[in-house]
């Protein structure tokens, strides 16, 4: 008798789930006699990694060690006449000035 009502209840409910991934639903019922449609979903959850912030400690920066640092260095002194194109010129120059700015401003991860 008892699946005759719960038969004759799914057949008359007028409620439906529709879906495009039906092998993620893992569970479909209808509820007790409120004819109440449900559904149980398998969702893949990714887990994303905690991001990290780099930034330059100030706290012990001495502006004139740095001005002076940058002033003597060699790039800017001898860069007349030994690169040849622009792009080496400024590969180097970057790559001397991020030395000048690691001695005196260190990253820090936070």
């Amino acid at each position: 008798m008892f699946f005759n009502n719960w038969l004759r209840n799914l057949l008359e409910c007028i409620d439906r789930i529709l879906s495009s991934i039906p092998e993620k639903h893992k569970l479909c019922d209808v509820a007790s006699d409120h004819n109440m449609v449900y559904t149980c979903i398998d969702v893949d959850v990714k887990v994303v990694k905690h991001k990290t912030i780099k930034f330059r400690d100030y706290k012990h920066f001495n502006e004139d060690a740095f001005l002076e640092d940058v002033e003597s260095s060699l790039v800017l002194k001898n860069c007349h006449g030994k690169y040849l194109d622009d792009e080496s010129l400024w590969t180097t120059w970057c790559d001397e000035f991020i030395k000048i700015c690691d001695n005196h401003t260190p990253l820090k991860n936070d």
